[in-house]
């Protein structure tokens, strides 16, 4: 036998000799620990009456320095108001009308409202004004629902 192969008999015996079998992994006793549900567990909305708009309504209660002269598209609902990034209040209302049927029809009452359309920026931003007044609207989609943002000069 030459001594390489006496050295490769070696290592592999070596080698052999070194590998033991893999431990097992140390178990955890774990706790199981029973609790009670929590007293609104069982609660569901499932039978909550939901309102349903019919009619020429808006849903919701104005803000009190909101302008009588601006007309708004219903059926709506009042779902958002506050006070925009220009400072301006603001009110979002929300109908499951169609986008373009709710535009045209915002261009609409407010043109025999006595509001003149002044400019429309990328965003959809339209601006009216009737004298020195203004205000604004958008009409988007959102989900299912045409959400319209109104934002105007308060009452003084």
């Amino acid at each position: 036998m030459t001594a390489a192969a006496k050295a490769m008999l070696l290592t592999a015996a070596f080698l052999a000799s070194s590998c033991k079998p893999a431990e097992e992994p140390s178990r955890i006793e774990l706790t199981t620990i029973d609790i009670r549900p929590e007293i609104d567990a069982a609660l569901t909305t499932a039978y909550d009456e939901t309102a349903v708009i019919e009619g020429d309504t808006v849903a919701g209660v104005l803000p009190s320095d909101f302008p009588q002269d601006i007309p708004l598209y219903a059926p709506a609902s009042l779902i958002d108001m506050g006070s925009s990034q220009t400072g301006r209040p603001f009110l979002v209302l929300a109908t499951p009308d169609e986008k373009n049927l709710v535009h045209q029809a915002v261009i609409d009452k407010l043109g025999n409202a006595g509001w003149k359309a002044l400019s429309t920026d990328p965003s959809g931003l339209t601006t009216f004004g009737k004298g020195l007044r203004r205000v604004w609207f958008r009409v988007e989609t959102s989900g299912a629902l045409t959400e319209m943002q109104v934002e105007y000069m308060p009452n003084q």
